[in-house]
């Protein structure tokens, strides 16, 4: 699969980045998209690769056949067995260990990075009148439902 080029060169893209890096106006300035689908997608791309290795790592403790504890917190006395399952020493190695704690960390970094990114402060892009003029690849529908982040803000933060 080829990667996806931009629809213009960085020299082609360069007039509209810097007109935005240096306007005067706090929301030109500081407002960024925020990529909520984007995100959304990317976070449920990581946790199915998350929860494959996790099936593998349950499916592999099962067919140790320990007895769960007495108090069986995690529930493992109703775990669904697979039938056909690889040898413990075929499956686990420094490989798998290795693609766990990748796929983890950019799982739990991903959450984190989305929870900050959604308590931002938005504003819709057609509030912002020089975005709006530099932007021609969406339509004005798609510039009033684009939320910005006003990134010179955070959210207000509610009492409890």
């Amino acid at each position: 699969m080829e990667p996806i080029q931009p629809r213009q060169s960085l020299s082609e893209q360069f007039p509209n980045h810097w007109q935005a890096s240096t306007a005067d106006s706090n929301l030109t300035l500081h407002g960024f998209r925020r990529f909520k689908t984007t995100h959304l997608l990317n976070l449920r791309y990581l946790e199915a690769e998350v929860a494959e290795i996790d099936h593998l790592i349950y499916q592999l403790g099962l067919s140790l056949n320990v007895e769960p504890s007495t108090t069986d917190r995690l529930g493992l006395k109703h775990c669904k067995r697979d039938e056909i399952l690889p040898s413990t020493d075929e499956a686990v190695s420094k490989e798998l260990i290795q693609r766990l704690r990748q796929s983890l960390k950019q799982y739990d970094e991903a959450l984190i990075a989305f929870n900050t990114i959604m308590s931002m402060d938005t504003f819709a892009l057609l509030d912002d009148e020089k975005q709006c003029s530099l932007r021609k690849d969406i339509t004005l529908y798609e510039m009033y439902k684009t939320r910005l982040l006003r990134i010179t803000l955070r959210a207000p933060v509610l009492s409890q």
